[in-house]
């Protein structure tokens, strides 16, 4: 049953047995197998291995050979077999009547040989094919059939895993009864067989429903009851899966603080596990998040990593993915240009792999993006194709959804009769598959059409049934959609009352709809320097002078005034005399204040300049500190470095070494800029130094982990915690081999890149600085390269990706300067430096320096 249940979900993950033999092993393997069935066997994993990678025709090109081998020999076990991979690999490439057929035809061989454990396995994944193509009511009855094999087999865990799935089924209904029975029964037969791996997995599915339901305080809890059994388990994959399904709970609830914890748990399993497909769809989802929050650059950043992740092992459908989730981001950002250009890429990909699933669903995007552009005739055309895609993969629920688009696009082009028409279309489709939740959509867009054209009455028809499914389903943005055209419709008849009462449910729902929508943005804090608000406190007592010197003029005025009048007011001699002696000795205490604050004014200014001379004293401690001109050239013939610090000192440094056969790169950003990175900057170099006599080991990842332990040595770091010392080095390490040119890269947060003929790779650092950090402690990962002459290595802070500029004022971000390393990379190595001082003024003209940069190139 483990193998079948492999079968039936087709995860990403492969087996033990694929991790140990690749497929030219299998392959070889399979020439020496005991009988025909057996090679046939070894043959289908090759061919189910390349599947999970997303080399379809690999995997063909395999399934082909196995099938050839089994006719030949007359083997109709070894056929059936064949068949039932056939269908997964038609499956996966969204071929569903091919996989129907190859599923068919596997039943009916493995019944012709009472092989009814064989027959049940295809029952089940023929239902799963049925169900993706939203033919409910088929897979159903398939999978009746597949539990009436299990229940003559005695069969307990077959039998689990149809109820399983039929609540599944059940649950895309949105029969949360039946759906829950089914679920609740399989968790006890699992409990009765004590498979813990299969209660946990149990306790997913029922978290899953109730995630479905809205009930979150439910769905936590056996979300957690999966995660403590996994735990137990020790299985780490399903630890990961389970943290990504809580996190995809918590952003659910809008509680993002939870979902990005829960996610991070999940990324770091999988990253240590190696698993990059995993990796990337955390990634995915983290991205995803960050464009909910109206993020698009993060968003972006996130989605750009996953596309380099999944170009990085070549799996083309999976990068066509990754174009859509790019896509995504500008369309939500409105920018339809961009959108276009990642979708056509995204096509283009699925075209060649004609995946006429994921080809249907990038159409539908094209349409909706020059529906939004007002270039109707394209997207008229882009509709049409997806429906015709779907219709020929019999995919019922995306048929419906489609015309309900073509329903809309021709509403907006005013074609009233065809608007009417394909609503009409789209809403008895959706009735048919029982999509209620499209149902509620199509009638609410369908009423609020009928409404616009004065067809009041059916209007109302539309409107009752929106708002009533959406009180069925809990959906409050339907719920206040339909409330509102209610409230119309009432109006327009004369009951105001009727009118009134649905106004208020549409207030009720938009407030609803508000709190779930208050989020608070990211904000980056900016420090200043303790000698800036010195030179602020100067400029206020500069002020206060000023205004003393004011109140005299203006005091001195009115005695002149006053002299005037006692020409005039001689009588009042006696009284003008005691104001004037009163003045003098007002102005004399104003002078005294006068002079206090001038003396203050100048020993501040003392003090500043004092501050000012040791700032830059400082600086040239640090520049002698930081390796000489001539000891680079030395080590280094071909190279360049831009070191712009935001300040006066710097945060960031870099550092080079020769040991025996070995030379040592590394570049470094320190927590903070200014006077308190400078401090750890000159630490950072000083505990390199400690290490000398060591770099000849070739393990950077050693050196940098004893750096780790120095450093947290040195600030006296146990455990991060508020208010205490959680400074810590970002930094980068790479030693090369004279004689070979072997390079060992390790990282924390410092990425290595390598130009090589024109195409720049990245060898990604550790998500971990040198010092305490928060989460668990590992050890950092070597990378070694072959470096060939004509390469060209660079090393770099984050000052530079993160730098505001632009039209938008906006981040340049990792993906944008790397097209800018990638603009340079053929110049001469000497002239890079200026390049980038070029590029970083045109990037961010009048906007200031956030942060120290360092950026450093080396040619090989």
């Amino acid at each position: 049953m483990k193998a079948l249940f492999s079968a039936v979900f087709a995860l990403v993950s492969i087996t033990s047995a694929f991790a140990i033999h690749p497929p030219d092993s299998l392959l070889r393997l399979s020439l020496k197998g005991k009988n025909t069935y057996e090679q046939v066997n070894l043959m289908c994993e090759a061919a189910v291995w390349w599947r999970d990678k997303g080399s379809f025709d690999s995997a063909q090109a395999v399934l082909n050979q196995a099938m050839t081998r089994a006719k030949e020999k007359s083997d109709s076990a070894s056929v059936g077999l064949v068949y039932y991979h056939q269908g997964g690999v038609n499956w996966r490439m969204g071929q569903y009547e091919d996989a129907r057929i190859s599923y068919q035809k596997s039943i009916s061989i493995r019944q012709e040989l009472s092989d009814d454990s064989g027959a049940a396995s295809s029952y089940i994944n023929l239902a799963l094919v049925q169900r993706d193509i939203s033919n409910y009511d088929a897979s159903l009855r398939t999978l009746r059939t597949a539990k009436e094999l299990y229940q003559e087999l005695n069969d307990s865990s077959g039998l689990a895993d149809v109820l399983t799935l039929s609540g599944g089924v059940f649950l895309r209904l949105n029969n949360y009864d039946s759906a829950s029975s089914n679920f609740h029964n399989a968790l006890s037969i699992r409990h009765f067989m004590s498979d813990s791996s299969s209660i946990a997995s149990s306790f997913t599915n029922l978290a899953t429903l109730y995630k479905t339901k809205g009930d979150f305080d439910s769905s936590v809890f056996y979300f957690n009851e999966a995660l403590s059994l996994q735990k137990r388990l020790g299985n780490k994959s399903n630890i990961a899966f389970t943290y990504l399904s809580l996190g995809g709970l918590y952003w659910e609830m809008k509680d993002y603080h939870n979902a990005i914890d829960n996610y991070i748990e999940s990324l770091r399993i999988y990253e240590k596990g190696s698993d990059k497909i995993q990796t990337a769809l955390v990634l995915e989802n983290i991205g995803l998040i960050y464009r909910d929050l109206g993020n698009i650059d993060r968003s972006l950043e996130y989605h750009n990593s996953v596309l380099e992740i999944y170009k990085s092992i070549g799996n083309p459908l999976r990068e066509s993915i990754a174009l859509n989730f790019i896509a995504g981001d500008y369309l939500t950002a409105k920018n339809y240009t961009k959108a276009l250009d990642y979708y056509k890429a995204s096509y283009t990909i699925r075209e060649q792999l004609n995946n006429k699933q994921l080809m249907a669903a990038t159409c539908n995007s094209l349409g909706m993006v020059y529906k939004n552009l007002d270039i109707s005739d394209s997207s008229h055309f882009y509709y049409f194709k997806a429906y015709d895609l779907y219709t020929d993969l019999g995919d019922l629920r995306n048929q419906a959804a489609t015309l309900n688009n073509i329903a809309n696009l021709k509403w907006k082009i005013n074609d009233v009769d065809s608007t009417m028409y394909y609503f009409k279309m789209a809403l008895a489709s959706r009735q048919l598959i029982m999509d209620v939740q499209g149902e509620g959509y199509t009638m609410l867009q369908f009423g609020q059409f009928l409404m616009e054209n004065k067809k009041n009455k059916r209007a109302y028809d539309m409107a009752i049934g929106a708002f009533n499914i959406s009180q069925q389903i809990n959906d409050w943005t339907l719920k206040k959609d339909a409330s509102l055209l209610l409230s119309k419709y009432f109006e327009t008849v004369g009951n105001y009352k009727q009118a009134h009462s649905y106004f208020k449910l549409y207030n009720e729902s938009q407030e609803a709809l508000n709190r779930d929508e208050t989020i608070k943005r990211i904000a980056d804090m900016e420090i200043r320097f303790e000698h800036e608000k010195r030179v602020q406190a100067l400029e206020r007592k500069q002020f206060e002078i000023e205004l003393k010197d004011s109140e005299i003029k203006q005091k001195n005025q009115r005695y002149y005034y006053m002299l005037g009048a006692l020409v005039l007011l001689m009588g009042l001699v006696v009284t003008v005399f005691i104001a004037w002696r009163q003045k003098i000795r007002t102005n004399k205490i104003l002078n005294l204040q006068k002079q206090e604050i001038e003396a203050q004014r100048d020993q501040i200014s003392s003090q500043n300049e004092k501050i000012t001379d040791s700032i830059v004293y400082a600086s040239r401690i640090q520049k002698a500190m930081l390796p000489p001109e001539s000891v680079i050239n030395n080590l280094f013939p071909d190279h360049f470095v831009f070191f712009k610090p935001r300040d006066v000192v710097s945060g960031d440094f870099y550092w080079v070494h020769s040991e025996n056969n070995y030379r040592v790169i590394v570049v470094a950003d320190c927590t903070g800029h200014g006077v308190p990175g400078a401090f750890m900057s000159m630490m950072g170099v000083s505990l390199l130094n400690e290490l000398t006599g060591q770099y000849s080991s070739f393990d950077a990842a050693k050196l940098l982990g004893s750096l780790r332990e120095k450093v947290r040595i040195n600030l006296h770091q146990t455990t991060y915690t508020d208010g205490s010392s959680n400074d810590s080095i970002d930094m980068g390490m790479i030693i090369i081999e004279n004689s070979t040119n072997k390079a060992c890269y390790a990282g924390g947060n410092i990425p290595l890149w390598v130009y090589r003929d024109k195409t720049l790779t990245t060898y990604n650092a550790d998500r971990m600085p040198i010092g305490i950090h928060i989460g668990e402690e590992m050890s950092f990962t070597n990378n070694f390269v072959q470096l060939q002459k004509g390469d060209t290595i660079f090393m770099f802070s984050d000052g530079f990706p993160d730098q505001f500029g632009g039209t938008r004022n906006r981040k340049l971000l990792v993906s944008g300067f790397k097209k800018i390393i990638e603009s340079i990379a053929e110049t001469d190595i000497e002239k890079q430096a200026t390049l980038l001082e070029k590029n970083l003024q045109e990037w961010k003209k009048d906007t200031r320096q956030i942060d120290d940069i360092i950026v450093l190139g080396v040619k090989i």
